[in-house]
């Protein structure tokens, strides 16, 4: 009503008041900042959201101050006042916000700082407000469209995060990224990422089983040893059968010396396992004795 009766000094002192008696209260800040923009005083506007922003607000008012300038076609307004928001609000959704304004308007440079510095960030927060599949996600697809020369750029993104990630929270991403290499990798990336599949379903079988199945551990080893990628990795899956195998003392009065025969057998592979590296270089034959 005031308004109306171009009572605009009335009105903003209203505003004024109602702001600092609940400053919590995004409506009436939004208001305040949206009738000096129909105003056209947009000087005026940005000091009600400079006031605004001093509050800590919320991320949807962060977004309606960048919407402003915006709408006043200043980019570089808006691009600092994403950068504020940013350092306010650590959150995968906000940096992705800015990664993906600086990509709009053309700066794939800025943008891509913009994911990585997210990952800087949040890569030692694992709670559900921290890092995120989705990060990975939206930059290898960025990485997709600015790197389309390219093709391991978007692929050490979506390993980024395979790598910082529980194995648990990356199913979306592994899915997206074995659909990626199907079309972009080699043989051998793609090889490499059944690999890891596979590992991945040993590990969870064994993490069910209390790491005691001894058919689970053989078929861990045939894998490494077909088609591993290192003798290393060989070795600790090796190590870690034998650590699980339980002593004749504990077996026996559970009724389990045959499964601690079984894993004798481990003991033999592994030994025969070295003596087939030795032509190689791999091993010697002191570490088969060792074995």
């Amino acid at each position: 009503m005031e308004m109306k009766h171009k009572f605009v000094a009335h009105a903003r002192n209203l505003f004024d008041r109602v702001t600092s008696l609940l400053p919590r209260h995004d409506q009436f800040w939004y208001k305040y900042a949206y009738m000096e923009e129909l105003l056209m005083d947009y000087a005026a506007a940005r000091k009600v959201y400079e006031r605004w922003m001093q509050w800590q607000p919320s991320d949807n008012a962060w977004l309606q101050y960048i919407k402003f300038e915006l709408r006043c076609h200043e980019i570089e307004r808006a691009r600092a006042i994403y950068e504020r928001y940013v350092s306010q609000i650590q959150t995968v959704m906000s940096f992705t916000r800015l990664a993906k304004f600086e990509e709009m308007h053309g700066n794939n440079v800025r943008a891509r700082a913009g994911y990585q510095t997210c990952h800087d960030t949040l890569k030692d927060d694992l709670s559900p407000e921290g890092i995120t599949e989705d990060l990975y996600i939206k930059w290898a697809e960025f990485e997709e469209r600015a790197a389309r020369d390219d093709p391991s750029a978007a692929a050490k993104v979506y390993k980024l995060g395979i790598d910082t990630l529980p194995p648990e929270r990356t199913a979306s991403l592994r899915d997206k990224y074995a659909k990626y290499m199907k079309q972009k990798g080699t043989r051998t990336d793609i090889e490499r990422l059944l690999l890891e599949k596979c590992r991945l379903k040993y590990e969870k079988q064994l993490s069910d089983s209390d790491g005691v199945d001894v058919d689970i551990w053989i078929n861990y080893i045939l894998l490494e040893e077909n088609i591993g990628d290192s003798a290393a990795q060989c070795r600790e899956v090796y190590e870690r059968a034998i650590a699980a195998a339980l002593p004749p003392e504990q077996a026996a009065p559970k009724g389990r010396k045959d499964l601690y025969r079984r894993y004798v057998y481990i003991w033999l592979f592994y030994a025969n396992y070295e003596e087939s590296l030795i032509q190689s270089g791999e091993s010697t034959p002191d570490r088969v004795r060792e074995v």
